[in-house]
């Protein structure tokens, strides 16, 4: 894969995933969770000032009509998933689904397989890199 299709899956990957671990009208509670996971995960830092205010202010929101502001509160959300070790398990589990699967792959099939998915991620992950020399 070149540079530029590897980015388009990235992408994928991570619409993918903003379709299967987030519901379609995220509520205030939702952003106050994701607020605490990245708080607990120690990934709150690595976000953007922009980031951050915004989920501050948006979580004390019921919910959102703007799609815009939607679109954006979602995208701040999987960011922070994909900071997370499950968050990148599953991008990379769903990336190397797509380099087996001809066809490509679509929700069904992640959600059907996620746990196959967040396994290969987490061996991909932990697989060691190929310059790496026991002994």
């Amino acid at each position: 894969m070149s540079a530029l299709e590897d980015g388009k899956a990235i992408e994928k990957a991570k619409s993918l995933l903003s379709e299967i671990l987030l519901s379609v009208r995220i509520t205030g509670a939702d952003i106050e969770k994701y607020i605490r996971k990245a708080i607990r995960y120690n990934v709150w830092r690595l976000l953007p000032d922009e980031r951050r205010i915004f989920l501050i202010l948006a979580r004390r929101k019921r919910s959102f009509t703007s799609k815009l502001i939607s679109e954006a509160i979602r995208s701040s959300l999987i960011e922070i998933e994909s900071l997370t070790l499950r968050g990148k398990a599953l991008i990379h589990g769903i990336i190397l689904k797509f380099k087996e699967m001809i066809f490509g792959i679509g929700k069904k099939e992640v959600e059907r397989e996620k746990d196959i998915i967040l396994a290969l991620g987490i061996s991909h992950l932990n697989a060691p890199s190929l310059g790496y020399v026991l002994g």
